[in-house]
């Protein structure tokens, strides 16, 4: 069994737009890696009618909330095992994505604000991973 994973930073609850934002980017930026992957599955539902709707995962996608402290060491492990992952901070948030890429790109890490962190992979390992986080609330 595979999911999907969104961590969103705590300073998100209560900014209920910009939390959609972030997980929606996210979304697209493991999507977007596991697409080519066997292990990812999406699948079209039908209605009674015919209707379709198309590429929905066929895996579940949970969204917890952390600090961006522990966010940042949970990216750390993502990247030593080379999992599709994403990452989304403050400075994606206004202006294009020009002027965003700019942005970010002016910070080092350690002053990069982070508000989410996103991965797809086995449940298997991913659960362990995800042990010092909570479900999000908003």
């Amino acid at each position: 069994m595979h999911k999907s994973i969104i961590i969103l930073a705590e300073t998100l609850r209560g900014r209920p737009a910009e939390a959609l934002n972030v997980m929606g980017h996210l979304s697209q930026a493991i999507g977007a890696q596991a697409k080519g992957s066997a292990d990812a599955r999406f699948v079209d539902y039908q209605d009674q009618e015919g209707g379709r709707y198309p590429g929905i995962s066929w895996w579940p996608l949970i969204c917890l909330s952390g600090r961006p402290t522990k966010m940042w060491a949970y990216w750390d492990e993502l990247v030593s095992r080379d999992l599709p992952r994403g990452a989304f901070f403050e400075t994606m948030l206004t202006g294009g994505s020009e002027e965003q890429v700019r942005k970010t790109a002016e910070h080092a890490r350690p002053d990069l604000p982070l508000l989410g962190v996103a991965v797809f992979g086995e449940a298997a390992v991913l659960d362990p991973l995800g042990r010092k986080f909570s479900l999000w609330k908003a």
